[in-house]
């Protein structure tokens, strides 16, 4: 996003945001959104990742809503990158948001944690998974097995 080759901040992009949007040029806005939302994207494939919290963490301070997909690709590649207390975080924010993760995503997550110190939260995640999610329950059978070899090692 550069245009007369100076790279244009998310402080700019909000503000142009609701500048359209007063302007009732709401499909522009959402294309300059989608924009950032592919930014978070971009960097995330490319192993950026501290480049990619950080615009995702601007634009969340600046009002921005990132889908679904922006957050679990932000924490499915934090878990990637064993950066599981970082993906919890993020994935708790998105389940306050009523954003649910994919069973991979959360499952690699579930695992991450679990194997370090963190195998009580594990717990609870997988419990509030099958809560929400009880036709699929059976699934977290494998996750628990897991965490309870964790938890004897």
């Amino acid at each position: 996003m550069k245009e007369h080759a100076f790279p244009i901040g998310i402080g700019t992009c909000n503000t142009r945001i609701q500048c359209l949007c007063k302007l009732k040029r709401t499909k522009e806005a959402k294309e300059v959104l989608d924009g950032w939302l592919f930014l978070v994207h971009g960097y995330c494939k490319e192993g950026k990742m501290d480049k990619a919290k950080d615009v995702f963490e601007e634009m969340v301070k600046n009002g921005c809503k990132p889908d679904s997909n922006c957050y679990f690709t932000l924490v499915s590649h934090m878990c990637k990158g064993g950066e599981f207390e970082e993906a919890l975080k993020v994935c708790k924010q998105s389940m306050e948001k009523g954003l649910l993760p994919n069973f991979s995503t959360m499952k690699m997550l579930v695992v991450g944690i679990g194997k370090g110190s963190m195998v009580q939260e594990a717990r609870e995640l997988v419990g509030e998974m099958k809560e929400r999610f009880p036709e699929k329950a059976h699934m977290w059978d494998e996750v628990k097995e897991i965490l309870s070899k964790s938890e004897d090692a």
